[in-house]
């Protein structure tokens, strides 16, 4: 998760946070876009491994008409506007299953967003504090 990490060291703050919609009113969510100051991330499962992959969008792409604002919904609400501190990778045996994202410092009241890879899915989910 090379472009998390550099988004972590450059303390970029989350400005908004979008997902594909695959289907009216899915709730399976296939990919993300995670919009820092510093840079755009595509987030979504690589077919062939199964695993996470990200990918860099250039900040002038517009979003495709089948992509979604989920700013204000859980857990996203809870850490817009705040700086990306650690990413954290997720594994089951050889390979990573996922990432946690946190955002704020260790010191700062904490969040922790986990992102896991289940087939072609992807699974948004609030960690608790101690986790």
């Amino acid at each position: 998760m090379e472009l998390l990490e550099k988004v972590a060291r450059e303390g970029g703050q989350l400005l908004r946070v979008e997902t594909q919609i695959d289907g009216p009113a899915s709730e399976v969510i296939s990919a993300l876009i995670l919009t820092f100051d510093v840079a755009r991330v595509l987030l979504r499962i690589d077919v062939a491994s199964g695993l996470l992959d990200e990918q860099q969008v250039e900040a002038e792409a517009s979003t495709p008409s089948n992509w979604v604002s989920v700013d204000d919904e859980e857990p996203w609400w809870r850490v817009l506007g705040n700086p990306l501190s650690r990413v954290l990778e997720i594994e089951a045996g050889s390979g990573s299953v996922g990432v946690a994202l946190q955002f704020r410092k260790d010191n700062d009241d904490p969040r922790r967003i986990a992102l896991l890879a289940h087939g072609t899915d992807l699974e948004v989910k609030l960690q608790p504090p101690a986790a």
